[in-house]
């Protein structure tokens, strides 16, 4: 027995390897996140939300070749993206190593999971990108990362979603990788019926260690199967398995269909017809969806950031992962109330930096187009509104012109009004809707406000 325990215990080196990568892909990336925003456009192009979402919603050839290499990599090699690519699985992985080790067999939800993948993908087919978001594993880990970055602003899913996530591992483990992540079913679907992946060998003894430590439980002992669907590569079975009847290698044959389930060839066709049916069912669905999302979190009276353009635009290629949340410089790129559209503006204590493009270098779905700083500079994302009857000029006789001094774009001047004093006018003309007004404005309520309209070149 001790000299099985011992086996057991130097054979762990492989989960410690695989977990100790993880972590530092994990740290790197939460770096890059807060510190190197440049970089973070970059790298979530290339992960597959972003860069599928990049691809249909904008027609991106170069996101559309990083997800199909993605696709490519996962099906020559398996779900290597879970395994210590994934920021949302490993955080999972540190939850389960904070809670105590507990025998509880995740359920094999095939109808859940194919349910949540189709719908994502229809209504992004459609033109709806935040279902697939609201649980891809990238948007998810950014807008965390954006409420701990700006404190308390987070939408109402953004607060429910931590507590939820750490349930879940502390009840069934990876369930939400295997039932509810849409990213992690597509990546399934290829790694079953791909080339290389865990294989148990005739040497198995069907002792069972493998089929607990299994945090999927993908292995059935007692059978000699497993599931390279739901299998991410934790590498936990080789380090639980004291005869070394675990291994990863090249499967010479396709997969047998389980029950229930698809041949390679038939895998192929399904997937066919579900993209077809995906297109048909999506359309109209993500219509009506994107639709009440405007209504219900009131978009059409919310100002976008530069490079939105049309607000039902916008609407449909964000994924919510609010990483220009995180790096806008005076912060007022804010969650949505409710969750279910994307960011506003928000001016109540500050503007948009004039000579700042922050957000537009960081979107990594193509929901906000790069600027470059001239072009944002003219770029009209609202107007100015002057509220007469706001002004200290007006209510106490006090002399001001705060917000002409303020303007950047000499879009405010001042003319003569009461008592021999100059209030504010406002040539809509010139303004851009930076809010550089509206932030210096003493008053109390402010006497400047910012009214949106569809984004357009000023001038045009």
């Amino acid at each position: 027995m001790e000299r099985k325990q011992l086996k057991i215990g130097r054979a762990r080196v492989y989960e410690r390897i695989r977990l100790g990568a993880a972590i530092i892909v994990l740290s790197a990336m939460t770096l890059c996140l807060f510190s190197i925003p440049g970089a973070i456009a970059g790298i979530l192009s290339w992960v597959p939300a972003p860069s599928l979402v990049g691809a249909l919603t904008t027609g991106s050839a170069f996101r559309a070749g990083a997800a199909l290499a993605l696709f490519f990599c996962t099906f020559m090699f398996g779900r290597f993206f879970c395994s210590f690519l994934c920021p949302l699985g490993t955080s999972q992985d540190i939850i389960a190593l904070l809670v105590p080790e507990r025998q509880s067999r995740v359920p094999n939800l095939r109808l859940l999971r194919y349910g949540v993948l189709f719908l994502s993908l229809a209504l992004l087919a459609g033109g709806w990108a935040l279902a697939f978001g609201i649980l891809d594993p990238f948007s998810r880990f950014g807008a965390l990362a954006a409420a701990a970055g700006r404190g308390a602003d987070a939408s109402a899913f953004g607060l429910a979603a931590p507590p939820a996530l750490a349930l879940l591992v502390v009840w069934k483990r990876r369930l939400f990788c295997v039932s509810l992540c849409p990213v992690g079913t597509l990546l399934g679907l290829l790694s079953r019926h791909g080339v290389y992946g865990m294989r148990i060998t005739g040497a198995c003894t069907r002792c069972g260690l493998c089929e607990r430590r299994c945090p999927t439980s993908c292995i059935e002992s007692a059978g000699r199967s497993l599931d390279n669907e739901r299998c991410l590569l934790c590498l936990n079975c080789l380090s639980a398995c004291p005869g070394r009847s675990i291994a990863y290698t090249r499967r010479s044959s396709p997969p047998p269909p389980e029950p229930g389930g698809v041949s390679r060839r038939g895998f192929l066709l399904v997937s066919a017809a579900a993209g077809i049916g995906a297109l048909g069912v999506g359309r109209g669905l993500a219509g009506a969806v994107r639709a009440l999302a405007l209504t219900a979190e009131n978009m059409e009276g919310a100002v976008l950031p530069p490079g939105a353009l049309k607000a039902e635009l916008f609407v449909g290629r964000c994924t919510g992962c609010r990483i220009c949340s995180l790096h806008c410089p005076p912060g007022i790129i804010k969650a949505s109330p409710l969750g279910f559209a994307p960011v506003r503006l928000d001016y109540s204590q500050s503007g948009c930096a004039y000579e700042c493009t922050a957000c537009n270098g960081v979107c990594p779905s193509g929901a906000l187009r790069p600027l470059a700083l001239a072009d944002k500079q003219w770029l009209k994302i609202g107007e100015a509104e002057y509220e007469r009857d706001k002004c200290r000029v007006v209510r106490y006789g006090e002399p001001c012109g705060a917000c002409a001094r303020a303007c950047p774009k000499g879009a405010i001047f001042l003319e003569d009004g009461p008592n021999g004093l100059r209030i504010p006018v406002v040539a809509a003309y010139h303004c851009i809707g930076c809010g550089a007004c509206r932030a210096a404005c003493p008053g109390r309520p402010k006497a400047m406000a910012v009214k949106p309209i569809e984004q357009r070149p000023m001038g045009s």
